[in-house]
């Protein structure tokens, strides 16, 4: 039975996901590669070794990419292997528990020389993580789809670099690249009333079934692609 691996954050960690709907409809066996507050630096970081380890080319990725302005950094916990979230936040924010305010262009007089784009740089390297994605993922024949789990602002890129990134990624690998709030998986369970509850807006059981709904034939329409272009090859 082919695998069909989950890689995203917390709306991948629940017992019933989207992926759980579309494994239980494709008859695929699942495993999940996800974690609470989980970064797309960790989705790349955790791809690269996971399917290194498994060496499979039959086994199907989805990955739900979360909000760009998270990080991952290395911490000295469980002998220096620990990564964890940060999030990189603007000159005038507060820095707090797991926020670092990025200001490192301003002088000691308090002169500032430069300021920071940092939506815009995390815009562009959410482009720039999703093309080595995959690139990776084409490279070892690995049938996949990506999704914005959470909004990336792909509709109205910030910056002229970020326009053009855009345009190297191959969108019948990728669920509405460029979706508006309201076409990310948040957005859609938020107006749908498909949250868990008002204050924890995670996609509810529902919701996550509906999601998988919508991500279902495009899914079916990839392996149909992959597998003719296997026999193809085989031919």
């Amino acid at each position: 039975m082919m695998p069909l691996t989950h890689y995203g954050c917390s709306f991948a960690t629940p017992n019933y996901t989207c992926a759980n709907y579309i494994s239980n409809q494709l008859g695929l066996h699942l495993a999940k590669v996800a974690e609470d507050g989980g970064s797309n630096e960790r989705t790349m970081r955790k791809l690269l070794f996971y399917n290194h380890k498994h060496k499979t080319k039959k086994n199907f990725i989805l990955i739900g990419l979360t909000s760009s302005n998270r990080r991952e950094g290395l911490t000295t916990r469980s002998q220096n292997t620990h990564w964890h979230t940060w999030k990189q936040v603007a000159p005038e924010e507060d820095s707090d528990y797991k926020l670092l305010r990025f200001d490192p262009w301003t002088h000691r007089d308090g002169k500032k020389e430069f300021r920071p784009a940092i939506d815009e740089e995390a815009q562009i390297r959410t482009a720039i993580q999703i093309i080595y994605m995959q690139s990776f993922l084409k490279s070892k024949n690995i049938p996949h789809l990506f999704f914005n789990a959470l909004y990336n602002g792909f509709d109205q890129p910030l910056t002229k670099e970020c326009e053009k990134l855009l345009d190297f990624i191959d969108e019948n690998y990728f669920y509405q690249l460029r979706a508006t709030f309201e076409q990310s998986q948040h957005g859609f369970c938020l107006e749908n009333n498909l949250t868990i509850s008002d204050e924890d807006t995670h996609p509810s059981s529902e919701g996550q079934e509906l999601w998988g709904k919508l991500l279902l034939p495009k899914i079916k329409n990839i392996l149909g692609i992959t597998e003719s272009e296997r026999r193809k090859n085989n031919g």
